[in-house]
């Protein structure tokens, strides 16, 4: 696939990000499930884009607290990785998205959008 056909197969454009989640696998039963605060390094209406804790795995089911709201997500895919696997990236696919939802993360977009010109590593993250 082409570079820029990346971009047209999306139904919601993505937008560099550079701030903080709590990413948590969703499991069944009473076994406690991995939790880690990750950074997010994209991210749109339709999903987003963090830098993986080694438990995420495509397939998996996550929450994800985003400033007050929760959401929850699927992994459909992870990329990257430094020669010795220290990181790589999720990349995660919001579900059960109702309309107030919808407009909530549109917000959040909004507002944790790193400007033009500012690589997202550079961009402050929020504190609190």
């Amino acid at each position: 696939m082409a570079a820029g056909q990346d971009h047209e197969r999306r139904a919601h454009p993505r937008v560099d990000a550079s701030f903080s989640v709590r990413l948590r696998r969703l499991g069944t039963g009473s076994r406690p499930q991995p939790s880690d605060v990750v950074r997010v390094v994209d991210l749109s209406v339709g999903g987003i884009r963090v830098v993986a804790p080694p438990w995420a795995h495509v397939g998996d089911v996550v929450h994800i607290d985003v400033d007050d709201l929760g959401l929850r997500g699927l992994v459909v895919g992870t990329s990257g990785a430094s020669p010795r696997g220290a990181w790589r990236h999720a990349h995660i696919a919001f579900t059960n998205m109702s309309d107030p939802t919808l407009s909530a993360v549109s917000r959040i977009v909004e507002l944790h959008t790193v400007p033009r010109g500012v690589a997202p590593d550079d961009a402050p993250l929020p504190i609190g």
